[in-house]
């Protein structure tokens, strides 16, 4: 999400940012923004990885 900030700040990567912003609801092409949106993603990344890890244990026992 910072490289896509960042690259999108140069004129690279409009369309991705674009995107990005309609998926996350708290990303914006800003250092607030991206400092939110990396921090819901991780949110989002825990709590699917967390549900995955405790389906995989109960199939596995």
């Amino acid at each position: 999400m910072l490289l896509l900030t960042v690259g999108g700040s140069f004129g690279f990567y409009q369309n991705a940012a674009e995107m990005m912003q309609q998926h996350h609801m708290f990303y914006a092409p800003n250092l607030l923004g991206t400092i939110t949106g990396m921090i819901e993603a991780a949110i989002i990344a825990f709590a699917g990885l967390y549900a995955f890890g405790w389906i995989y244990n109960r199939l596995t026992k």
